[in-house]
């Protein structure tokens, strides 16, 4: 089983830069062996990794647990027909996966909180 690291390339990041970047590892089959369609790791959790650290700290407390966030959200929507990466943008798809009212961007600029 692979692991997809995001940002993609961090490997080949120099070390100064790696030191900087909290990456986001998240295994790219589920727990049945169903591979993880890439649109999901390309469209759903690339755009919005700072968001996810910046959750990963607010709520856990250390942003280097983001990857703890992203991958069950990942492995529970990106199998299937259903949720696609744009919709797991919106504040519903928050409250359902995380339970926590949190302030959450859902656009590039534009805030909002998820949860009612």
């Amino acid at each position: 089983m692979g692991v997809v690291i995001i940002p993609f390339g961090y490997e080949d990041l120099p070390e100064d830069r790696r030191k900087m970047v909290v990456p986001i590892c998240i295994e790219a089959e589920d727990r049945d062996g169903n591979v993880i369609d890439p649109v999901w790791f390309e469209q759903g959790v690339a755009p919005i990794s700072r968001e996810l650290t910046a959750l990963a700290q607010t709520v856990l407390g250390d942003k280097r647990m983001v990857s703890d966030i992203a991958q069950p959200s990942v492995h529970k929507s990106g199998t299937g027909i259903g949720t696609t990466p744009a919709r797991s943008r919106t504040p519903e798809f928050g409250a359902r996966h995380f339970g926590k009212r949190e302030t959450w961007p859902r656009a590039a600029g534009e805030s909002g909180s998820f949860g009612s």
